[in-house]
């Protein structure tokens, strides 16, 4: 047996497999713009206290359920086993009042896609504030 062919054929599978998880969950058609316009309105609609320790290396997700007219119908914390860390609750609860904000509504979504937006999980990265 050679490694090298052994090695080239399971990164073939896992290319494979990586690439039908991404066509099953996130659907080809979501285009990295449409991403950067949902970040930049959200991000745009957070109020977040600086003060919260550790603030880069929390990442609260946030399901957020989406009627046709882009407005949100419902939202809550995926990850809300990590409520009990006063500092992502502090992120967590930050992120839920951007996704509701008024100002947030309706979301920038692109109207011919609502299959591919109907539901987000949407991760609150905070790393690019100490950029």
């Amino acid at each position: 047996e050679n490694p090298d062919q052994d090695l080239k054929k399971v990164q073939e599978e896992t290319e494979v497999k990586q690439e039908e998880v991404f066509t099953e969950k996130v659907a080809a058609k979501w285009t990295i713009s449409d991403q950067d316009l949902l970040e930049q309105q959200l991000y745009g609609c957070l109020n977040l206290n600086a003060g919260v320790a550790n603030l880069k290396d929390l990442n609260p997700v946030i399901n957020i359920e989406v009627n046709p007219d882009m407005t949100v119908k419902n939202s809550k914390i995926v990850n809300s086993e990590k409520l009990v860390d006063p500092s992502f609750r502090t992120a967590a609860e930050a992120a839920m009042r951007a996704v509701n904000n008024p100002d947030c509504s309706p979301l920038l979504l692109p109207e011919d896609k609502y299959d591919l937006w109907k539901e987000i999980n949407f991760t609150f990265d905070f790393s690019w504030m100490f950029d």
